[in-house]
């Protein structure tokens, strides 16, 4: 190790070669961070994975405090899909969809559980109503959806009869021109029409937008003043493009680089966000309740219309682990929030049963970056608050991603 590194800690990675858990080092050189991985072969592989030193300290932290809940239980249900995107998770590798038969038999192991339901296009199936009502006799059934379907607003009433009450709806912009390059084909009427008979039938709507450098970065502020004239949207959720199944070269984002990004055309105060996020932290902690805290891939913050975070006048690292820290954390929330809304988020958190809720003054941005078969850390990738269950198999979502080919 020269002079201008220093070593963070040992981890495990992925060797990208066997796709198999490797030994790896965590070093700092030049206020970057990289993974120094041993692979099978006996070659050694030096892989960036955050340009901001600073920022990873802050928050790359694998070990887990308190209780660690599974938050989002993903169901792989088809691989048919209505479009054929260059931008896909998914990639090209289909598997046998599964029957309704197959997907009722794993319900029985889930209560209370948020069931989401992906694939390549769920709305493909025609079962997906009947589907929906056996989730939510013991779970809540949340749909992902690139929302073709939902602009007939006959469909939308199905699902909602159905019991639908969430829907996470893809959203890259609303410019046509971004749609042709990430999705293949004009989609901005459609997905507007769906997103108006979603709030016709009181389904919660989640926006979601895949954020590709060079693309679609101007329509962060635009996507962000969306959701705040929609009153059925809970937040707006940006996801860095992954290089996972189907990408473009080059256009992923690191945390540190989206989280800036996000704030900068958001029109959030950056410092703030940052303070948020160590107060989530805090109270994670306080609480022992580890999926509250944010993580180098997992960010989300309350905003209110002038993008000012919650809980963000003041540096929550002050006074770290001091007696009254935990008082100090609840009359954070209650100043923010109000004292009925602050007691059944902390409740809910505990319960890890986030009800879709939308607070009258807040908005909910959330910031996702997906690690690859290159940057996975194992140790890191253990508080990961999702699991896939896809092909009968059940595994960390992301991680799910990195052991497949594309």
């Amino acid at each position: 190790m020269s002079s201008s590194e220093s070593f963070i800690r040992e981890t495990t990675a992925l060797d990208p070669e066997t796709r198999r858990p490797c030994p790896a080092r965590v070093i700092e050189k030049d206020g970057a961070v990289y993974l120094d991985k041993s692979l099978v072969s006996g070659r050694t592989e030096r892989v960036l994975v955050e340009p901001d030193a600073g920022f990873y300290r802050r928050y790359a932290e694998p070990v887990m405090t308190g209780k660690h809940l599974i938050m989002n239980h993903f169901f792989y249900v088809t691989s048919r899909c209505n479009l054929s995107c260059p931008v896909c998770y998914e990639g090209k590798q289909a598997l046998e969809e599964p029957t309704l038969d197959d997907l009722r038999r794993v319900l029985p192991t889930l209560r209370h559980a948020r069931v989401l339901l992906c694939g390549a296009e769920p709305t493909c199936r025609e079962d997906l109503p009947d589907l929906i009502r056996d989730i939510n006799q013991r779970n809540t059934a949340v749909l992902m959806t690139n929302g073709i379907r939902l602009a007939d607003p006959d469909y939308v009433r199905r699902l909602g009869e159905a019991g639908l009450g969430s829907v996470i709806l893809s959203v890259n912009g609303l410019d046509d021109e971004v749609y042709h390059r990430t999705n293949g084909r004009p989609l901005l009427d459609v997905k507007l029409k769906a997103l108006e008979n979603l709030g016709r039938e009181d389904i919660t709507a989640h926006l979601s937008a895949t954020i590709t450098r060079g693309i679609n970065e101007d329509q962060i502020g635009p996507l962000i003043s969306l959701a705040w004239r929609a009153k059925n949207v809970y937040q707006v959720r940006f996801r860095g493009m992954a290089e996972v199944g189907r990408y473009i070269e080059h256009g992923q984002f690191f945390m540190s680089e989206l989280t800036k990004l996000v704030c900068r055309n958001g029109g959030i105060d950056y410092g703030r966000w940052l303070r948020h996020q160590d107060f989530l932290d805090r109270l994670g902690r306080a609480l022992r309740n580890d999926h509250i805290r944010p993580r180098l891939c997992a960010m989300r913050a309350e905003i209110d219309t002038d993008g000012v975070p919650l809980a963000s006048d003041q540096d929550w690292r002050e006074g770290e682990g001091a007696t009254l820290e935990k008082p100090r954390l609840v009359v954070g929330l209650v100043r923010a929030w109000g004292v009925g809304y602050a007691l059944r988020f902390i409740a809910d958190s505990i319960r890890a049963d986030y009800r879709y809720t939308r607070h009258p003054r807040f908005l909910r941005v959330s910031i996702r970056t997906w690690p690859n078969l290159n940057t996975m850390d194992l140790d890191l990738d253990r508080r990961c608050t999702s699991v896939y269950l896809r092909g009968g198999e059940r595994e960390r979502f992301c991680l799910s991603h990195c052991l497949r080919e594309s």
